[in-house]
C-alpha cells in the first residue's frame, strides 16, 4: 500500500506593465500518485504555457493523476494595460505634472479629445503621445473623452488645468 499525498498546484499570478504581447505561465504539481497530467485551457499540456499579455485574464490549470484525482488552480494575468487618466495637470514648467500623461494607451489605437465648457474641441489627437501641455488654454475645468480599442466604452471625465497663468 502507498500513502496518498494530495495533489497541489503551485502557480504565480503575473503583474505586467503593458509591455509584452505574451507571457509564460508555469505550474508545479506536488503530490498525487503516478504520472500527473497538466492541462491548460488553451489546449496546451505540460508545466508551462504561453498566453496573451494585453488583456487581464484568469487561466485555470488542471492536474490529473493516475488515481484518477483532479485538482485545479487559477492563474491571473494583470496586463497593466487599463486606462489611468489623471484629472489635473499643472503646466507651469516646474518639471512636475506639466503634461497630461494617460497610462494604458500604449499599444492601442486611440483618440483623445478635450473640450471646453461650451463643447468646443480645444485638443484632439489620434495615438496620443502623452505630451499635451495645454499651451494657450486658460486655467479651469475642461472635459475629455478617450476612445481606445481596448475599452468597450469611451472614458469620459473632467480635467482641471492649473498653473498656465504663471507662464
Amino acid at each position: 500500500l502507498l500513502d496518498y499525498s494530495p495533489m497541489e498546484i503551485l502557480t504565480n499570478d503575473q503583474y505586467l506593465a503593458c509591455d509584452r504581447d505574451s507571457v509564460d505561465l508555469d505550474a508545479l504539481v506536488t503530490g498525487g500518485l503516478g504520472n500527473v497530467h497538466i492541462a491548460w485551457p488553451n489546449g496546451n499540456d505540460g508545466t508551462t504555457t504561453t498566453v496573451p499579455a494585453i488583456d487581464d485574464a484568469t487561466y485555470t490549470v488542471r492536474a490529473t493523476d493516475e488515481c484518477p484525482k483532479e485538482v485545479t488552480a487559477d492563474v491571473q494575468v494583470f496586463s497593466g494595460c487599463g486606462l489611468s487618466i489623471p484629472n489635473i495637470i499643472t503646466p507651469n514648467n516646474d518639471g512636475f505634472n506639466d503634461a497630461w500623461v494617460i497610462d494604458g494607451l500604449q499599444r492601442t489605437t486611440h483618440t483623445v479629445t478635450v473640450f471646453n465648457r461650451w463643447g468646443q474641441i480645444v485638443f484632439e489627437s489620434t495615438n496620443y503621445a502623452n505630451n499635451w501641455r495645454a499651451v494657450g488654454l486658460a486655467d479651469g475645468t475642461y472635459f475629455y473623452e478617450v476612445l481606445s480599442d481596448r475599452e468597450e466604452k469611451p472614458a469620459k471625465g473632467t480635467l482641471t488645468i492649473l498653473g498656465n497663468a504663471q507662464r
